[in-house]
């Protein structure tokens, strides 16, 4: 029950105004769930939000459970439990989306942190076809440094930030 009013206590917070309670949050619709789901995940992940209606429910599942990966949730372990949560997820079931909107709203900050460097760190799959040649060759091999260096200056640019803060703070 804790976590359905802290869910709700979010959805109704910016940006998201939803202005909803607990009974009325109960009835929402499969289709209204997925659609509320669907633009928490654009939210965190900064994409445009989707319209469920509009879109297949193989492109739903496929877009939220790529995004669910790289927001690292971990759905149920047991091969029967993880076929059913991924069907209540397509189908908008309470059972599957609770437990998803929950763990969205309590990492809030480290998953926005994590959409944003998924953009930038997550490997490329090139098609086979596209492979051939020097300049894919070349391309390829200067992928990795460049991986690399993103992720140094990164973190060197979280050192320098501490830096700065540490100058202001200086105890005396």
């Amino acid at each position: 029950m804790d976590s359905l009013n802290f869910i709700i206590q979010n959805l109704n917070a910016p940006p998201f105004n939803c202005n909803t309670s607990l009974i009325a949050f109960d009835l929402w619709s499969p289709t209204t769930l997925l659609q509320q789901l669907s633009d928490v995940i654009s939210w965190i992940t900064q994409t445009n939000n989707v319209d469920v209606m509009k879109e297949s429910a193989d492109e739903t599942a496929l877009r939220l459970l790529h995004h669910l990966k790289i927001l690292k949730f971990e759905p149920p372990s047991d091969v029967d439990d993880l076929e059913e949560w991924r069907s209540g997820l397509v189908e908008g079931a309470k059972r599957s989306i609770y437990p998803v909107l929950f763990y969205l709203f309590t990492n809030v900050d480290a998953l926005k942190q994590r959409a944003y460097l998924a953009k930038y760190l997550v490997k490329v799959g090139i098609p086979e076809e596209w492979r051939s040649g020097l300049v894919e060759g070349a391309k390829r091999s200067i992928y990795p440094v460049l991986f690399y260096l993103f992720t140094n200056v990164d973190a060197l640019k979280q050192r320098a930030y501490l830096a700065k803060y540490l100058v202001k703070v200086s105890i005396p």
